[in-house]
């Protein structure tokens, strides 16, 4: 699941922007989502953090630091910061 989270991400990405996607770029966007849509997108995270293959660890690392770094945004909206 992991994987074909972070390849649906990129594919999303790349057609609607024509650049190369990175979590740098989704933090970066994140506080322009919209309330619903910040949700849906952490518990897609949550979701694909939890089903993810820990063998491969550079694509594990990449979903776990993204999931921390988009909560952190979270709580940074929350407390209007």
């Amino acid at each position: 699941m992991s994987s074909e989270f972070l390849e649906k991400v990129q594919k999303s990405y790349e057609r609607h922007t024509g650049e190369a996607w990175s979590p740098e770029k989704t933090l970066q966007n994140f506080p322009l989502y919209g309330r619903q849509k910040r949700i849906e997108a952490l518990s897609q995270i949550d979701e694909a953090v939890k089903d993810a293959d820990t063998s491969n660890l550079r694509q594990y690392t990449k979903l776990t630091r993204l999931q921390r770094e988009v909560e952190l945004q979270q709580m940074l909206l929350k407390n209007g910061r």
